[in-house]
């Protein structure tokens, strides 16, 4: 259901807001705020090239007037009046609720954008008491916490050495001097000074009375350490290696505060970020990772989101021509992955020409013995499923998953039915 609550308002992907008229069909934004999204779309339109996607639109309505529609994308926009919009997926399962529905995208979510484990956690136990941004920026005060006590444990063991180094007789000036410069000295580096800026950030746009205690500390933390100038040029010199990894999920975080997914900012925007993620990627993601989970050791499971970028404005192309390819022996099958809603109501099921035409060239390039087209469960259609010929022999077969119960088996599934 989609809803309003305060400064929060939720709905699914396909949805809509108005401007501050109400409908059954649509979420009531205030004006002020509707007209801030208007313009920040408006601004981006530039943008949005014959390869772009569009995640927003603008569009009228009878008797509902304006109304910016979102396409089939989930996530959430942050405006720095502390005003959050979210876009859950549009889940097929009506026994879902909005929490089980946040926590399920997080999970795919999580295959896209791989946060370990214990990231991930931290992530979905938050998501009863907050909206999806606090529930990231909580995340992210998690990490920087950890940061500190890590850097704390490394400063106490510098302070040991350094005393026992002058017990075995240095200069006692010097090692004084030393501990001082232990006890003290800021580390000034491009990933502190990114952790400062965001918390900044995000200070003007939380309006959670815990998330902003902890980063007003974590700020006065950091006092000595200057601000970025320049966040591009420090995110360059960020160099994530071994001695470096216990900061990389931070910096994505970073990152996706201070510069969003997938819309460009502009001067005077009343939007401080955009996180809006495609869910035909989103679905592959995690259809890929529970496979990947397979017990089947023979069984060689590849897809092309590896050189899909997080950061990028998504782009038809790479929607339309992505595959999860499983290899055993010298069987080869094909899945490609669709978040789509059939119904036997629709001509063909609702897949259109352009979506069996893009299947040629994928044909193509892949020697396959099988040809899977992966939709959604909705439980519409149960009876008969949908029957796609390219020609030359070669069938496509529509299979259904249910992403809220174990798909891990799939593979088993579909490599018995080749």
């Amino acid at each position: 259901m989609d809803v309003s609550s305060g400064k929060l308002y939720t709905l699914s992907e396909f949805g809509g807001f108005t401007r501050a008229v109400k409908s059954p069909k649509y979420v009531a934004l205030p004006e002020k705020t509707f007209d801030s999204l208007e313009a920040f779309v408006v601004a981006n339109e530039e943008a949005e090239t014959d390869k772009g996607v569009k995640l927003l639109h603008l569009s009228n309505r009878r008797k509902v007037g304006k109304i910016i529609a979102v396409r089939n994308y989930a996530g959430f926009i942050a405006m720095n009046d502390g005003t959050i919009v979210e876009v859950l997926p549009k889940f097929f399962d009506k026994s879902l609720d909005e929490i089980e529905k946040k926590k399920l995208f997080l999970e795919m979510l999580q295959s896209l954008i791989n946060i370990s484990g214990k990231d991930f956690v931290s992530l979905r136990l938050h998501t009863a008491r907050l909206n999806l941004f606090e529930t990231f920026m909580k995340t992210f005060l998690d990490q920087v916490e950890l940061l500190a006590r890590r850097n704390m444990r490394s400063t106490v063991k510098a302070r040991e050495s350094m005393v026992k180094t002058h017990q075995e007789g240095n200069s006692e000036t010097k090692n004084r001097e030393n501990l001082l410069d232990a006890s003290e000295k800021v580390d000034n580096k491009p990933e502190n000074r990114l952790i400062k800026n965001t918390l900044r950030h995000l200070l003007t746009i939380s309006s959670d009375m815990h998330n902003r205690l902890v980063a007003t500390r974590l700020l006065f933390n950091l006092e000595d350490i200057p601000y970025s100038k320049d966040i591009n040029e420090d995110f360059s010199k960020c160099f994530i290696d071994k001695r470096m990894d216990h900061y990389r999920f931070t910096l994505f975080l970073c990152r996706m505060f201070l510069k969003g997914n997938c819309y460009t900012n502009y001067d005077g925007s009343d939007v401080a970020f955009a996180l809006l993620l495609p869910m035909d990627i989103l679905f592959e993601s995690y259809v890929f990772s529970k496979l990947r989970n397979s017990k089947r050791d023979e069984l060689k499971i590849t897809t092309q989101l590896h050189s899909y970028n997080f950061f990028d404005r998504p782009s038809h192309s790479f929607a339309s021509n992505s595959v999860i390819k499983i290899e055993t022996g010298e069987d080869v099958i094909i899945l490609i992955a669709k978040w789509k809603e059939l119904s036997e109501k629709l001509e063909n099921f609702g897949i259109t020409q352009t979506e069996v035409e893009h299947l040629q060239p994928i044909v193509r390039e892949h020697t396959a013995e099988k040809i899977y087209l992966l939709f959604p469960h909705t439980g519409s259609l149960e009876k008969e499923k949908p029957k796609i010929e390219l020609g030359e022999g070669i069938n496509v077969e529509v299979v259904f998953v249910d992403v809220n119960k174990e798909i891990e088996a799939l593979a088993e599934r579909l490599l018995s039915d080749s």
